[in-house]
């Protein structure tokens, strides 16, 4: 499926892509004119039914950053697919001219990241609450589509709590979603969160330090009944994808990959996660992206079609939910697989206190 598609694309693509790293790599100064030389055919939204859905479907995109990062990678999510977005901003704790950019009043370091995503909502929410449908939240390093967020959030109500992303669970965890995959809320899950939630610490834990911002949110969710959306495809293939499409593109080959932390905290613990079949063909994102790899993906996927592929432009909208959507954690899980799951969480927690044992010594 994917792997048929992407290999050729990306051998074609990567020819004019890797001409712009070089020189890009050689002269910094020349960085906005390549970008807009190589880059320019891509401005044109009047892709046939991406234009009517942008109007109907309106996301804003508030993508988390620090100073360091704004050349490095922030810029590259603007130049690639934050144009993308109805409205595009970026939370960080220093001005730049060259973005977008909101000043938190919080410190950096990952540390902070919590209270940092509390300050972000709530700055959208004084802001910019009329002016969107569905936030998404990514990292300066995720990967995105909007158009293909866009046709999911098609088939859902703004004005209903609702949040959705990557799934993940572990021991004595609510389910939460991978703050590095991004996640979508919907603009009432906004308003509970900043009307209800960081004002009443039954919730919330609005003053703890924690980088674990992705779980925070999830337990302040999971206590106001914020419904979590399954955003696998009508064949149950995923969507939000918490590592680099090299990663998940990639046969299981080393069984090592099941023992790292994000297959331990993987909600579907199953081969849909590897090879070329792992990913829906309306993937909405990716994480651990380089930013030459922004630029690739970016050309490949919006400027390259292969003749006689059908294009989702025809496909049928809203889209179908996924087969096993209605069962309940309990009844997805069978028990061998309860029993894999406890295995793998006690492993990951063995892994975090060996880490700290030997960081120690």
């Amino acid at each position: 499926m994917w792997s048929t598609l992407l290999i050729p694309c990306i051998l074609v693509g990567s020819i004019s892509v890797f001409k712009f790293i070089r020189l890009y790599e050689t002269s910094e100064k020349h960085q906005q004119t390549l970008i807009s030389l190589a880059y320019s055919r891509f401005d044109d939204f009047s892709e046939y039914g991406a234009d009517e859905m942008k109007k109907k479907v309106r996301l804003l995109c508030w993508v988390m950053t620090s100073p360091k990062n704004h050349n490095l990678k922030a810029i590259h999510v603007k130049n690639t697919w934050g144009k993308r977005c109805n409205i595009l901003v970026f939370m960080t704790t220093k001005p730049d001219p060259n973005l977008p950019y909101i000043i938190l009043p919080v410190k950096d370091g990952r540390g902070q990241l919590w209270k940092k995503s509390q300050e972000a909502l709530k700055y959208i929410y004084n802001h910019y609450l009329d002016s969107f449908d569905w936030i998404l939240k990514a990292d300066d390093d995720t990967l995105f589509f909007p158009e293909n967020a866009r046709y999911l959030l098609s088939r859902y109500d703004p004005k209903e709590p609702l949040w959705m992303g990557c799934k993940m669970k572990m021991l004595h965890t609510p389910v939460f979603l991978s703050g590095g995959a991004g996640y979508i809320f919907s603009k009432q899950a906004v308003k509970i969160f900043v009307e209800e939630a960081i004002k009443d610490n039954t919730y919330c834990y609005p003053e703890i330090n924690d980088w674990a911002d992705d779980l925070q949110i999830g337990k302040c969710f999971e206590k106001l009944q914020v419904k979590l959306i399954d955003t696998r495809d009508e064949n149950a293939l995923h969507r939000f994808l918490p590592l680099s499409p090299f990663f998940h593109l990639k046969p299981l080959e080393n069984e090592e990959d099941r023992k790292s932390w994000w297959w331990s905290a993987a909600y579907y613990k199953d081969e849909t996660y590897f090879g070329g079949d792992c990913c829906s063909n309306t993937t909405i994102s990716f994480h651990y992206v380089s930013p030459e790899d922004q630029y690739l993906f970016y050309n490949v996927f919006y400027n390259i079609r292969p003749y006689g592929k059908q294009s989702l432009d025809n496909s049928e909208s809203p889209p179908k939910p996924p087969p096993d959507e209605t069962l309940t954690e309990l009844q997805f899980l069978n028990k061998e697989a309860r029993r894999s799951r406890l295995q793998s969480d006690i492993n990951f927690i063995r892994n975090i206190f060996k880490k700290h044992k030997s960081d120690g010594q």
